[in-house]
């Protein structure tokens, strides 16, 4: 693996992805991901008008940004630093920022294109398996994670002081029988409860909207005392 001070001539004469695959071979770094899903995600992005310039300066190339910007976002504490990804890369900190931030534009513009609720149709097939599984009506599964947070929130920071004794973020994510998100919910503090959080999700709030043309569901009035069931085992 090259040096850092070497990596910025390889950035710009070796194809892209060639490098990355050498990262990934470097016991020092990591970006987040298989090669196979990197291509992927390379192949959905890389058309976008973010990563064109109006001026005769061309960006670098998309499979690069969106590398640097996994490896940011995939590390915390000393990982994170732009110093040691500016090392690994062989750019400034600005670039990673400016990569980061792209990245993330273009990730949530993609955000209704690849998690979508199930169709009917859909919801129907995934209740039949499930029927087969001894759990009928069930067209997915939810259950809630902690996002970590590099410090303590300026505002109401113990709010943000979860059950692992760090700060953290709360979210909900509902996923179908092949491992496809269909929902999320992010933004609550870290100290609030999974049932509890559940309660801001669209699900929650309006659960016929989602559920109203499947018969075999749980009955909605059951669903509280279902995560209150969920939370009791949890807490055993």
């Amino acid at each position: 693996m090259p040096k850092a001070l070497q990596r910025l001539p390889l950035l710009q004469t070796l194809n892209s992805l060639q490098f990355i695959y050498a990262l990934r071979s470097d016991s020092d770094s990591d970006i987040q991901t298989t090669h196979e899903s990197f291509e992927k995600l390379v192949a959905q992005i890389q058309a976008d008008k973010t990563f064109q310039n109006s001026s005769q300066n061309k960006q670098r190339n998309p499979a690069i940004q969106l590398a640097v910007a996994l490896s940011r976002l995939g590390s915390n504490g000393n990982g994170a630093a732009l110093g040691k990804i500016g090392m690994l890369f062989g750019i400034s900190h600005g670039a990673i920022v400016l990569y980061t931030q792209r990245v993330i534009q273009i990730l949530m513009k993609l955000k209704r294109k690849v998690i979508m609720w199930p169709t009917i149709e859909q919801q129907r097939e995934m209740s039949q398996v499930m029927q087969a599984e001894d759990f009928p009506g069930c067209i997915g599964f939810i259950d809630g994670s902690l996002i970590p947070l590099s410090q303590r929130p300026p505002n109401d920071g113990e709010a943000y002081f979860d059950c692992k004794k760090r700060y953290s973020m709360s979210t909900q994510l509902v996923c179908n029988i092949n491992k496809q998100f269909t929902d999320l919910h992010v933004g609550c503090t870290g100290s609030l409860h999974d049932s509890n959080v559940y309660q801001h999700m669209k699900i929650a709030q309006t659960p016929q909207e989602f559920m109203k043309r499947i018969s075999t569901y749980l009955p909605i009035q059951n669903m509280q005392a279902l995560l209150g069931l969920f939370q009791h085992i949890r807490e055993l």
